[in-house]
């Protein structure tokens, strides 16, 4: 089987894509923009690679999915695309790209109750009716309801981490996991996140995303970003791509 590319030129240079049947934990602080990262492979799989997507999103409603990439693929603002606020020419763009979008195969599931084993059942049932199914998106691993005590919750994390991996080695699909950074020390001198920061260390490929200019609005890295890769514990590299928090995009760095 072959690997998925992401489809940014520079991140599939230091990974080699996605491999089928494995994990790949992208993650960050909050706001930095891993829901959009995600979303961007998910647009570019699905629209460039012509393959199916399933998108588990617990955080945002299934229009509000759409909204983001309409914007994304429109090049307008999103608050004016979530708004209706756009111009004759402007909404004819919108209307455009979310025609190509609703055509393209991007399974978007935002049920927030959803289990890891509920996801489970309905990734078969996605994989049975598009054969082709290529990618699973998990926005986010800690939202995944969690019965019990908040003591249980690292033990419940861990069990939802294991179903999940499960699941993508059962369907020799990639499933990208997305997860939120919380333990994390603002006081240190690089802010960059580390491994040490995650909840989990299991994944086949992390991926920590980072944007200098959050914590730093007057930083010489403003409308970029960071992509630290590693594999198994080793240190694959570092990519930079630009990113356009009006449009809630990525794209390849120009040189």
């Amino acid at each position: 089987m072959v690997n998925i590319p992401t489809g940014f030129s520079e991140l599939d240079r230091i990974t080699g894509g996605l491999v089928p049947g494995e994990v790949a934990l992208l993650a960050s602080r909050p706001a930095i923009g891993k829901s959009t990262l995600a979303l961007g492979i998910s647009r570019n799989v699905a629209l460039d690679q012509g393959r199916a997507v399933a998108v588990f999103s617990l955080e945002m409603s299934g229009g509000e999915v759409m909204d983001r990439l309409t914007s994304a693929e429109a090049g307008l603002e999103c608050w004016r695309v979530r708004r209706g606020a756009l111009g004759h020419d402007e909404a004819a763009r919108a209307r455009e790209a979310r025609k190509t979008l609703k055509a393209a195969p991007i399974l978007i599931h935002d049920d927030a109750s959803l289990g890891a084993a509920d996801m489970r059942a309905v990734a078969i049932r996605m994989k049975q009716e598009h054969p082709d199914l290529s990618l699973m998106v998990v926005d986010y691993l800690e939202l995944i309801p969690t019965p019990g005590t908040p003591e249980d919750r690292r033990d419940v994390i861990a069990d939802a981490w294991q179903r999940l991996k499960a699941t993508a080695h059962e369907l020799q699909v990639p499933m990208l996991l997305l997860s939120q950074i919380h333990r994390f020390d603002e006081g240190r001198a690089d802010l960059r996140p580390r491994l040490s920061d995650l909840n989990t260390t299991e994944a086949d490929l992390t991926l920590l995303l980072y944007r200098d200019e959050v914590y730093h609005r007057e930083s010489l890295d403003g409308g970029t970003a960071e992509v630290t890769a590693w594999r198994e514990g080793v240190a694959l590299g570092t990519c930079r791509l630009a990113f356009d928090e009006d449009c809630v995009r990525f794209a390849d760095l120009d040189i």
